[in-house]
Protein backbone atom coordinates (compact mmCIF):
# COMPACT_ATOMS: atom_id res chain seq x y z
CA UNK A 1 0.00 0.00 0.00
CA UNK A 2 1.12 3.59 -1.04
CA UNK A 3 2.03 5.31 2.06
CA UNK A 4 3.15 9.12 0.50
CA UNK A 5 6.11 11.02 3.04
CA UNK A 6 6.32 13.37 0.62
CA UNK A 7 4.27 15.78 -1.86
CA UNK A 8 5.72 17.35 -4.22
CA UNK A 9 3.78 19.56 -6.60
CA UNK A 10 4.36 21.75 -9.70
CA UNK A 11 2.66 25.59 -9.61
CA UNK A 12 1.27 26.53 -12.91
CA UNK A 13 -0.81 24.03 -14.55
CA UNK A 14 -1.30 22.04 -11.44
CA UNK A 15 -1.20 23.88 -7.84
CA UNK A 16 -2.86 26.72 -10.03
CA UNK A 17 -5.70 27.27 -12.76
CA UNK A 18 -5.38 28.35 -15.76
CA UNK A 19 -5.78 32.63 -14.39
CA UNK A 20 -3.04 31.51 -12.57
CA UNK A 21 -4.99 31.46 -9.35
CA UNK A 22 -4.45 29.02 -6.50
CA UNK A 23 -7.70 26.50 -6.54
CA UNK A 24 -9.51 26.58 -3.06
CA UNK A 25 -9.75 22.92 -3.20
CA UNK A 26 -5.85 22.19 -3.46
CA UNK A 27 -5.31 24.13 -0.27
CA UNK A 28 -7.54 22.60 1.14
CA UNK A 29 -6.21 19.13 0.17
CA UNK A 30 -2.67 20.06 1.02
CA UNK A 31 -3.53 21.16 4.33
CA UNK A 32 -5.23 18.29 4.87
CA UNK A 33 -2.57 15.85 3.81
CA UNK A 34 -0.19 18.02 6.04
CA UNK A 35 -1.82 18.26 9.12
CA UNK A 36 -3.75 15.33 9.16
CA UNK A 37 -1.49 12.59 7.70
CA UNK A 38 1.60 14.26 8.85
CA UNK A 39 2.84 14.55 5.14
CA UNK A 40 5.68 17.09 3.83
CA UNK A 41 4.30 19.38 1.41
CA UNK A 42 6.88 20.70 -1.62
CA UNK A 43 6.50 23.14 -4.23
CA UNK A 44 8.76 22.69 -6.95
CA UNK A 45 8.37 25.34 -10.20
CA UNK A 46 10.26 26.91 -12.87
CA UNK A 47 9.44 30.13 -11.41
CA UNK A 48 12.27 32.11 -8.82
CA UNK A 49 11.56 31.74 -5.40
CA UNK A 50 9.96 35.23 -4.79
CA UNK A 51 7.44 33.36 -7.37
CA UNK A 52 5.91 30.95 -5.25
CA UNK A 53 7.17 31.16 -1.90
CA UNK A 54 3.51 32.79 -0.95
CA UNK A 55 2.18 29.80 -1.57
CA UNK A 56 2.75 28.05 1.75
CA UNK A 57 0.69 31.01 3.64
CA UNK A 58 -1.97 31.22 1.28
CA UNK A 59 -2.55 27.14 1.63
CA UNK A 60 -2.18 27.64 5.14
CA UNK A 61 0.48 25.56 6.11
CA UNK A 62 4.17 26.32 7.40
CA UNK A 63 6.20 24.22 5.41
CA UNK A 64 8.71 25.72 3.35
CA UNK A 65 10.65 23.37 1.03
CA UNK A 66 10.92 25.48 -2.00
CA UNK A 67 12.45 24.14 -5.75
CA UNK A 68 12.92 27.17 -8.16
CA UNK A 69 14.36 27.17 -11.04
CA UNK A 70 12.72 23.37 -12.46
CA UNK A 71 15.35 21.98 -9.82
CA UNK A 72 17.92 24.30 -9.83
CA UNK A 73 17.75 25.55 -6.14
CA UNK A 74 16.36 23.92 -3.33
CA UNK A 75 15.47 25.61 -0.03
CA UNK A 76 15.14 24.07 3.12
CA UNK A 77 13.20 26.34 6.25
CA UNK A 78 14.94 29.01 4.50
CA UNK A 79 18.45 27.06 3.84
CA UNK A 80 19.82 26.51 0.44
CA UNK A 81 20.93 23.22 0.38
CA UNK A 82 21.50 23.06 -3.60
CA UNK A 83 22.07 25.80 -5.93
CA UNK A 84 23.23 24.86 -9.89
CA UNK A 85 24.65 27.22 -11.79
CA UNK A 86 25.33 27.72 -15.81
CA UNK A 87 28.49 28.27 -16.96
CA UNK A 88 28.53 31.66 -17.96
CA UNK A 89 30.22 31.16 -22.16
CA UNK A 90 27.44 28.89 -22.82
CA UNK A 91 25.07 31.67 -20.98
CA UNK A 92 25.96 33.97 -23.34
CA UNK A 93 26.10 31.72 -26.39
CA UNK A 94 22.51 31.26 -25.88
CA UNK A 95 21.47 34.59 -25.08
CA UNK A 96 23.11 35.32 -28.31
CA UNK A 97 21.40 32.65 -29.94
CA UNK A 98 18.21 33.97 -28.35
CA UNK A 99 18.95 37.44 -29.79
CA UNK A 100 20.06 35.91 -33.76
CA UNK A 101 16.87 33.88 -33.57
CA UNK A 102 14.55 37.47 -32.52
CA UNK A 103 13.44 35.09 -29.40
CA UNK A 104 12.91 37.13 -26.47
CA UNK A 105 14.81 35.39 -23.10
CA UNK A 106 15.26 36.24 -19.49
CA UNK A 107 18.68 35.49 -17.50
CA UNK A 108 17.58 34.16 -13.27
CA UNK A 109 20.42 34.91 -10.87
CA UNK A 110 19.71 34.43 -7.58
CA UNK A 111 16.70 36.10 -6.38
CA UNK A 112 16.70 38.15 -9.34
CA UNK A 113 15.43 37.86 -13.46
CA UNK A 114 17.23 40.29 -15.77
CA UNK A 115 15.37 41.30 -19.34
CA UNK A 116 17.88 42.68 -22.14
CA UNK A 117 15.16 45.41 -23.03
CA UNK A 118 11.45 46.26 -22.29
CA UNK A 119 9.08 43.99 -23.99
CA UNK A 120 5.23 42.74 -23.34
CA UNK A 121 7.26 39.70 -22.12
CA UNK A 122 8.33 41.94 -19.00
CA UNK A 123 5.14 42.71 -17.77
CA UNK A 124 3.70 39.06 -18.21
CA UNK A 125 6.32 37.37 -16.00
CA UNK A 126 5.97 40.07 -13.32
CA UNK A 127 2.40 39.60 -13.30
CA UNK A 128 3.02 35.74 -13.13
CA UNK A 129 5.68 35.52 -10.60
CA UNK A 130 4.77 38.64 -8.55
CA UNK A 131 8.70 39.77 -8.75
CA UNK A 132 9.43 42.75 -11.34
CA UNK A 133 12.49 41.65 -13.57
CA UNK A 134 15.30 44.45 -14.03
CA UNK A 135 16.32 45.43 -17.59
CA UNK A 136 19.76 45.88 -18.05
CA UNK A 137 22.19 45.05 -21.24
CA UNK A 138 22.41 40.56 -20.73
CA UNK A 139 25.99 41.04 -22.34
CA UNK A 140 26.65 43.68 -19.60
CA UNK A 141 25.86 41.12 -16.39
CA UNK A 142 27.38 38.10 -18.05
CA UNK A 143 30.72 39.96 -17.56
CA UNK A 144 29.54 41.26 -14.04
CA UNK A 145 28.96 37.49 -13.32
CA UNK A 146 32.09 36.36 -14.79
CA UNK A 147 33.94 38.93 -12.82
CA UNK A 148 32.10 37.48 -9.66
CA UNK A 149 30.53 41.06 -9.81
CA UNK A 150 26.66 39.41 -9.06
CA UNK A 151 25.03 36.00 -8.66
CA UNK A 152 25.80 33.40 -10.94
CA UNK A 153 23.04 32.50 -13.52
CA UNK A 154 20.57 29.65 -12.36
CA UNK A 155 18.54 29.45 -15.49
CA UNK A 156 17.94 30.80 -18.89
CA UNK A 157 14.63 31.19 -20.30
CA UNK A 158 13.44 31.62 -24.38
CA UNK A 159 10.21 32.60 -24.62
CA UNK A 160 8.00 32.83 -28.33
CA UNK A 161 4.55 32.81 -29.35
CA UNK A 162 6.52 30.94 -32.31
CA UNK A 163 6.13 27.32 -30.88
CA UNK A 164 7.83 25.43 -33.64
CA UNK A 165 10.80 28.01 -32.76
CA UNK A 166 10.82 27.17 -29.06
CA UNK A 167 10.31 23.25 -30.04
CA UNK A 168 13.40 23.47 -32.58
CA UNK A 169 15.60 25.37 -30.58
CA UNK A 170 14.79 22.48 -27.84
CA UNK A 171 15.69 19.73 -30.35
CA UNK A 172 18.92 21.42 -31.32
CA UNK A 173 20.63 22.18 -27.99
CA UNK A 174 19.42 18.29 -26.72
CA UNK A 175 20.99 17.42 -30.01
CA UNK A 176 24.09 19.13 -30.61
CA UNK A 177 25.15 20.24 -26.88
CA UNK A 178 23.74 17.84 -24.21
CA UNK A 179 26.93 18.42 -22.63
CA UNK A 180 26.66 21.99 -21.35
CA UNK A 181 22.89 22.28 -20.74
CA UNK A 182 19.43 20.54 -20.38
CA UNK A 183 16.61 22.07 -22.59
CA UNK A 184 13.25 21.70 -22.13
CA UNK A 185 9.98 23.11 -22.15
CA UNK A 186 7.76 24.00 -19.15
CA UNK A 187 4.85 25.39 -21.65
CA UNK A 188 4.40 25.70 -25.59
CA UNK A 189 5.65 29.12 -25.48
CA UNK A 190 8.61 28.94 -22.52
CA UNK A 191 12.13 26.73 -23.15
CA UNK A 192 13.87 26.65 -20.08
CA UNK A 193 17.54 25.77 -20.32
CA UNK A 194 19.23 24.76 -17.38
CA UNK A 195 22.80 23.46 -15.91
CA UNK A 196 23.35 19.59 -17.17
CA UNK A 197 21.92 17.18 -14.92
CA UNK A 198 19.57 19.55 -13.18
CA UNK A 199 15.96 18.89 -12.81
CA UNK A 200 12.62 18.63 -11.71
CA UNK A 201 13.49 14.98 -10.83
CA UNK A 202 17.09 15.53 -9.07
CA UNK A 203 15.73 17.86 -6.99
CA UNK A 204 12.74 15.27 -5.48
CA UNK A 205 15.97 13.51 -4.62
CA UNK A 206 17.92 16.02 -3.08
CA UNK A 207 14.71 17.19 -0.95
CA UNK A 208 14.21 13.13 -0.16
CA UNK A 209 18.31 12.93 0.92
CA UNK A 210 17.39 16.31 3.32
CA UNK A 211 14.62 14.76 4.92
CA UNK A 212 15.69 11.30 5.20
CA UNK A 213 12.38 10.16 3.20
CA UNK A 214 12.62 7.25 0.78
CA UNK A 215 11.43 8.39 -2.74
CA UNK A 216 9.59 5.53 -2.80
CA UNK A 217 7.19 7.27 -0.10
CA UNK A 218 6.57 10.37 -2.77
CA UNK A 219 4.06 11.57 -4.86
CA UNK A 220 5.06 13.87 -7.07
CA UNK A 221 2.35 15.84 -9.76
CA UNK A 222 3.04 17.91 -12.95
CA UNK A 223 1.49 18.72 -16.38
CA UNK A 224 4.42 19.57 -18.61
CA UNK A 225 7.79 17.89 -19.96
CA UNK A 226 9.69 20.06 -17.27
CA UNK A 227 7.90 17.92 -14.54
CA UNK A 228 8.62 14.40 -16.51
CA UNK A 229 11.60 13.93 -14.52
CA UNK A 230 10.28 14.32 -11.16
CA UNK A 231 6.87 12.24 -12.15
CA UNK A 232 9.17 9.49 -13.36
CA UNK A 233 11.55 9.67 -10.35
CA UNK A 234 8.39 9.72 -7.59
CA UNK A 235 7.03 6.80 -5.81
CA UNK A 236 3.31 7.75 -7.40
CA UNK A 237 3.95 9.90 -10.47
CA UNK A 238 0.48 11.69 -11.14
CA UNK A 239 0.18 13.33 -14.79
CA UNK A 240 -2.14 16.65 -14.65
CA UNK A 241 -5.68 16.39 -16.98
CA UNK A 242 -4.19 19.18 -18.96
CA UNK A 243 -0.63 17.67 -19.92
CA UNK A 244 0.20 17.09 -23.45
CA UNK A 245 -0.95 13.15 -24.23
CA UNK A 246 3.35 11.69 -24.46
CA UNK A 247 3.35 13.16 -20.68
CA UNK A 248 0.10 11.17 -19.57
CA UNK A 249 1.88 8.37 -20.71
CA UNK A 250 4.96 8.73 -18.30
CA UNK A 251 2.82 8.74 -15.05
CA UNK A 252 1.56 6.42 -12.99
CA UNK A 253 -2.25 8.20 -13.02
CA UNK A 254 -3.91 10.92 -14.69
CA UNK A 255 -5.79 13.05 -12.73
CA UNK A 256 -8.82 16.02 -13.65
CA UNK A 257 -7.30 19.06 -15.05
CA UNK A 258 -5.86 22.17 -13.50
CA UNK A 259 -9.22 24.09 -13.89
CA UNK A 260 -11.14 20.92 -12.32
CA UNK A 261 -8.78 20.61 -8.94
CA UNK A 262 -7.26 17.81 -10.38
CA UNK A 263 -4.41 18.19 -7.98
CA UNK A 264 -6.98 17.49 -4.72
CA UNK A 265 -8.74 14.57 -6.55
CA UNK A 266 -5.31 12.88 -6.86
CA UNK A 267 -4.52 13.93 -2.76
CA UNK A 268 -7.76 12.52 -1.92
CA UNK A 269 -7.14 8.84 -3.96
CA UNK A 270 -4.39 8.64 -3.25
CA UNK A 271 -3.17 10.40 0.39
CA UNK A 272 -6.64 11.05 1.92
CA UNK A 273 -8.19 7.81 1.33
CA UNK A 274 -11.63 9.42 0.53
Amino acid sequence: MFNCRLLMTDVDGTLVDSSRRLVPENAVAIRRAVLEKGVKFAICSGRISGGSRHFFSDIGIADDILVAFSGGRVTVSGEVIFNATVNPETARMLHRDAVKAGIENYIYAGDSWYINKYSPWLDYETRVVGVEGKIMNLEKLLDLIEEGKCDPVNKMLFMSHDWDAIKLLEEKYNAEIPDKIEAFRSENQFLELMPVGVNKGTALKVVCDKLGISIADTMAVGDFYNDQAMIEAAGLGVVMGNAPEPLKRCGDYVTGTNDEAGLASAIEKFILNV
